[in-house]
């Protein structure tokens, strides 16, 4: 019997598979657990469809990505912080710091995308990785600057 998988199922494939199971594994297990439904004509579009607009979407959200990519990777982010003897910062730049520095240059990012390992405690320019989705990786260049107490 052909049955298009609903949910992932670990030995048989990921959401969306058209396969081919015997009758009694179908009817007696992945339907009544509401793991796949039978695959007749007019499901196997709906799901061909759906797949497509999937697609469809990742490729916009690859483009959108791609594109703040390129923003981050062209931007210095500038951020002041009193400092104190040494050139020691007092206090450290977070993400939160960078994130609301790029917020003020017009780059909407969240603090969890930015990889900032320890806090910086020292002036000076910083390579900061930012992870913006699994594949793509920017690398932003931060400046602190120390203002006196």
């Amino acid at each position: 019997m052909k049955i298009i998988l609903k949910n992932e199922v670990p030995s048989l494939g990921k959401i969306g598979d058209v396969v081919d199971v015997k009758d009694g594994y179908a009817i007696n297990y992945l339907i009544p657990q509401q793991l796949a439904i039978k695959a007749d004509t007019g499901s196997v579009k709906s799901v061909n469809h759906q797949k497509l607009v999937v697609e469809h979407i990742k490729k916009k959200m690859l483009k959108a990505t791609t594109d703040i990519k390129l923003r981050l990777e062209s931007t210095e982010v500038v951020i002041e912080k009193q400092i104190g003897e040494q050139d020691k910062l007092f206090g450290a730049v977070t993400s939160q710091d960078i994130s609301d520095a790029l917020d003020r240059s017009g780059i909407k990012l969240d603090k969890r995308k930015i990889e900032l390992d320890t806090p910086i405690h020292s002036i000076g320019l910083y390579n900061i990785v930012v992870k913006l989705q699994p594949e793509i990786i920017a690398n932003l260049k931060v400046k602190v600057l120390g203002k006196p107490s």
